[in-house]
């Protein structure tokens, strides 16, 4: 809670931190706070948001104490490519709806799409048409096999190659006000070391890097595991 808010922390009579979207840094407070009607709880909210180093704002809503549902968020990275990492994103999702889990696939290759490629979809709309405004995560959604929800990337789009913290918080943002209904989270990542690995790979709990038995490869995703 940032410095100025009239808020007794002392006070807090509830307090947890969760996981929402994968992110770090949910924090929710209910307190006892002065008030004309003393049965009425104060919920306060920061999300910094899973990227490090990006400061959200805090909002003060009246009521009870709000839930959020756990979203399991696994990022799927490579140091080169070519070593099968979206075919494994793929199968994995197909591997996780069998196990009677909601799936969704973020395809974080942002410029070169591929996930659509490899379920043979053909989406309208891609992560270009959010950062430009106007559309919402849901809006973008396309629904794969087995009722996989695939959020796609552009295709040839070079400027999506590099965020800039503006584009990371409308990402972070999408996510955090999306409300389906989902148990797990791929992220399919670019290969290298690239600064959009890196926001999405410190937006995931867990992070699984693919290698292949061949010098360059290895060396590679040593590289990016440090």
């Amino acid at each position: 809670i940032k410095r100025g808010q009239n808020l007794e922390a002392k006070r807090a009579t509830k307090h947890h931190l969760n996981h929402r979207h994968g992110g770090e840094g949910y924090c929710s407070f209910s307190t006892a706070l002065p008030s004309p009607r003393p049965s009425q709880s104060v919920t306060v909210e920061y999300n910094t948001g899973p990227m490090l180093g990006l400061e959200g704002e805090p909002t003060v809503e009246t009521g009870p104490l709000k839930t959020t549902k756990y979203i399991k968020t696994i990022a799927v990275a490579s140091g080169k490519g070519g070593v099968g990492k979206t075919n494994l994103v793929a199968n994995l999702a197909v591997a996780l709806h069998k196990l009677g889990k909601k799936v969704m696939i973020v395809d974080a290759d942002l410029g070169l799409s591929n996930i659509d490629v490899l379920f043979h979809l053909k989406p309208r709309f891609n992560i270009k048409h959010l950062l430009d405004g106007g559309m919402t995560l849901s809006d973008i959604l396309v629904e794969g096999p087995h009722g996989i929800k695939i959020f796609p990337a552009a295709s040839g789009v070079q400027e999506l190659t590099a965020l800039d913290e503006f584009q990371r918080l409308k990402i972070l943002e999408a996510f955090d006000a999306f409300d389906g209904n989902i148990d797990i989270l791929l992220i399919d990542t670019p290969a290298g070391v690239s600064e959009n690995v890196a926001f999405f790979c410190i937006a995931a709990q867990e992070i699984i890097v693919i290698t292949s038995p061949e010098p360059t490869a290895t060396n590679d995703a040593y590289a990016l595991i440090k």
